[in-house]
């Protein structure tokens, strides 16, 4: 759901980190956007009643690639 609200609000340079697509399950509601072309990284928590509103996941993500942390002042 994540990575298509990414491409569908143009961020196609965004991918996820977070959660890891092998347990894309898991209890840990930390997201971690990464945007290798521009060397950022945008964090994000989603709370798990969230994702039946998905409008506001969408606002969420915005909000994160819009103001993310350059990657040097960050750990992967």
């Amino acid at each position: 759901m994540i990575q298509q609200i990414l491409e569908k609000n143009g961020y196609s340079d965004w991918y996820i980190a977070q959660p890891d697509t092998q347990n894309p399950d898991s209890p840990n509601p930390r997201c971690i956007l990464i945007n290798l072309a521009e060397q950022k990284r945008a964090e994000l928590v989603i709370p798990s009643e969230w994702f039946q509103r998905y409008h506001r996941i969408a606002k969420l993500i915005a909000l994160a690639v819009q103001h993310p942390s350059p990657r040097s002042s960050l750990r992967w």
